[in-house]
């Protein structure tokens, strides 16, 4: 359940002499206290106003200044995830109504009224032309009816929206449709061919919204459905990614780094490894290198950060000295398992907790420790690591600022990594309970 926005600390002085609201009703009503606006941009979004949620009701004022153009509405923590966006033309006041469970619908409001209408009327007559070449028809007339239908649909709402934000996305979303009678084998390729003829990556409206990632998703990821094995699948990926790659010629690099870390992340989830590190190696790299931009860097620190301490993933190495002889973490064996601990001698919770884990490991021949104490110097280390015979014990000088903080991105201490009998990382368990449990399981 999300966190509903209780306060709001700015003074809201920016109010004064505003032109439009969005508002209506919230429910379940006890849920909202406040709503927040952003203002989108093609690489970031900008805090522009906010209003409170009284008894379920939304009165947002919208400053004199605001800009048209597309706005999200905040209404929980975590703010990335609950919100929903809307279409702000500086010219009308916007009401609407909101349920957790059905999502936003507009009961007044041109531009969002006509781009919403125009996505349900389109799919309806695009499903229509997909149903004919999936049910094996080949009557001609019935085929002419349908694109009829499709392509006055599509004219009337590009007529309907001139002048409105709305029609850079109803002309960018325009359907393929065939002049004449295709096999339903060419009617697929022809679909993918044309994917992209009336997008345009450059279109800072579009770049603002998630229309051109969620296009650029389903040409990367849906004609995967129909691959039989990994080898296709990933020889599909590995084109797709290149036409969609050539498309985004010169578009700008942040937005594209943005689209590509999106991309990455979805390759991550559907466990395709070869196409994950295809996107980042191929295209986030170089775009990085050659782009200079903080921000991108930033994005391919935090993805080499994943992909080395993923679920899988050889831990990285470790060494130390122990009793005059140079050890590695590569080199140990004799276990089934090995526990990677980050704790220090100073920290209150790790001399509960570590003691803990000693106890309950002492007598068990299939797990090894191997604890990295992170400190300012070794006279308490000395002292603690000594009580736990039988770990092997690594002196973390420099404590927060130590290689091995950085290494394997620790940011509290105990940390636990278990490893498998090939120093693969297992688990990453939360606290001592978890991993007991992952080891005795």
């Amino acid at each position: 359940m999300f966190r509903s926005l209780l306060f709001f600390f700015l003074i809201l002085s920016t109010n004064l002499g505003a032109q439009h609201t969005i508002s209506g009703p919230f429910s379940p009503s006890e849920d909202f206290k406040w709503v927040m606006a952003y203002q989108l941009k093609p690489s970031s979004q900008e805090y522009v106003t906010a209003g409170p949620v009284k008894n379920g009701d939304l009165e947002l004022v919208m400053p004199k200044t605001a800009e048209a153009g597309l706005y999200r509405m905040v209404y929980a923590i975590p703010t990335d995830e609950f919100y929903f966006d809307v279409i702000y033309n500086g010219k009308e006041d916007i009401q609407l109504t909101f349920n957790v469970s059905n999502g936003v619908s507009f009961t007044a409001s041109e531009e969002n009224g006509t781009y919403l209408s125009y996505l349900d009327q389109i799919k309806i007559a695009a499903k229509k032309l997909d149903e004919y070449y999936t049910s094996g028809q080949k009557n001609k007339t019935v085929l002419n009816t349908v694109v009829k239908d499709l392509e006055e649909t599509q004219n009337s709402f590009e007529t309907k929206s001139e002048g409105m934000i709305a029609q850079h996305f109803i002309k960018a979303n325009r359907p393929y449709i065939p002049k004449e009678q295709e096999t339903q084998e060419r009617y697929i390729q022809s679909k993918k061919e044309h994917f992209f003829d009336h997008l345009d990556f450059h279109n800072p409206i579009l770049q603002s919204s998630g229309f051109l990632t969620d296009k650029a998703m389903a040409f990367v990821f849906t004609p995967l459905a129909q691959s039989a094995t990994n080898f296709e699948t990933d020889h599909d990926m590995e084109a797709n990614l290149a036409t969609l790659n050539t498309e985004l010629t010169d578009v700008d690099p942040l937005f594209k780094a943005k689209l590509f870390e999106k991309l990455w992340k979805e390759t991550t989830k559907k466990g395709m490894g070869p196409s994950s590190d295809l996107i980042f190696n191929n295209y986030l790299l170089p775009l990085s290198k050659s782009s200079g931009l903080k921000e991108i860097q930033e994005i391919t620190d935090k993805i080499e950060l994943d992909h080395r301490l993923r679920i899988g993933a050889k831990a990285p190495e470790i060494l130390w000295t122990e009793k005059g002889e140079d050890k590695k973490l590569s080199d140990l064996s004799g276990a089934q398992n090995y526990v990677l601990l980050f704790w220090s001698s100073t920290c209150s919770h790790c001399l509960k907790e570590v003691p803990e884990l000693y106890t309950a490991l002492k007598d068990n021949n299939t797990v090894q420790v191997l604890a990295v104490g992170l400190e300012d110097n070794d006279a308490t280390w000395k002292e603690e690591s000594s009580k736990l015979i039988g770990f092997h014990h690594v002196l973390g000088l420099g404590k927060w600022d130590n290689e091995y903080v950085t290494l394997y991105d620790v940011h509290q201490t105990p940390t636990y990594f278990v490893l498998d009998a090939q120093k693969r990382i297992s688990a990453k368990p939360a606290g001592l309970e978890e991993l007991l449990t992952f080891l005795n399981k």
